[in-house]
């Protein structure tokens, strides 16, 4: 998937950046679980369909011109791992082997970190 951009008068705050995106990304009989941001630039969403609770990762460019989206699942094993460790902690468990290393690394990153 590429990117969505769309033409804005004024940058948006961290959260109508939140407010929009979960609308856009969590369907009805989906529910939003966790949702952060990170550098203004990465937006992780933990969303919950009937008993699975997955990943979205959201690449964001936001300036006083253009909003701008790209969005990607955790099993498409995107490479980026700032995901916090209470979003990743409330995912679903999954055999899913590119969701689990995409975990992983999260929480190896969060180690690291602390």
């Amino acid at each position: 998937m590429g990117w969505l951009s769309n033409y804005q008068s004024k940058k948006k705050t961290v959260e109508e950046v939140k407010d929009y995106l979960s609308r856009a990304y969590v369907d009805s009989g989906e529910e939003l679980v966790a949702i952060s941001v990170h550098a203004n630039s990465e937006v992780y969403l933990a969303i919950r369909k009937g008993e699975r609770v997955f990943a979205y990762i959201i690449l964001i460019e936001n300036n006083a011109r253009e909003f701008g989206e790209k969005a990607m699942s955790e099993d498409m094993l995107p490479y980026y791992f700032n995901a916090p460790k209470r979003l990743i902690k409330a995912l679903s468990p999954t055999e899913d082997k590119n969701s689990n290393e995409w975990r992983e690394t999260c929480l190896n990153r969060n180690r690291r970190e602390q």
